[in-house]
């Protein structure tokens, strides 16, 4: 949590977003967590895991971002960025393997610079030619969607 909370400080967020559908229950990193989290550093917390949960399935993501919780998680996030330095929080190392990538697609597609902080010297962005949207998410053996996992089962975390 650490390391967290150093990028927020470093990176001077102001506002974050858990998008997280599903906070995991481990105390370090829990909504609870998060929440004491901002409010020690005077950063707002919101979340919105409820309004842009996924869908359960890949074939869904249309109906998905066409839908009316959807389209207010993004207008709550949109009503923030012109004032403020925002942060949105998912369980996922990588966000080409996870709902982030289209919620910030269509950040993007409104005007909305997205950068993806993965590290605090290294940054993510949709390669040229990759479509928009969810991909097919690229599982570890492990089952560990976390850059630690990523590496141990031989894939680039970058």
């Amino acid at each position: 949590m650490y390391e967290f909370s150093r990028l927020l400080t470093k990176f001077g967020i102001q506002v974050l977003f858990d998008i997280r559908p599903k906070p995991p229950p481990t105390p370090a990193y829990s909504r609870s967590a998060l929440e004491q989290l901002c409010s020690t550093q005077k950063i707002n917390y919101v979340y919105l895991g409820n309004e842009l949960q996924p869908p359960a399935e890949r074939n869904d993501i249309k109906d998905w971002r066409g839908s009316e919780a959807f389209k207010r998680g993004l207008k709550i996030i949109a009503g923030k960025v012109p004032t403020r330095v925002c942060c949105l929080v998912c369980s996922c190392y990588q966000p080409d393997h996870c709902h982030r990538l289209v919620i910030t697609n269509e950040l993007a597609q409104q005007g909305i610079e997205v950068i993806h902080i993965l590290e605090e010297n290294r940054f993510w962005s949709n390669p040229r030619g990759r479509p928009l949207g969810l991909q097919h998410p690229r599982r570890t053996r492990t089952g560990e969607d976390t850059k630690e996992g990523y590496q141990r089962d031989g894939y680039r975390a970058d």
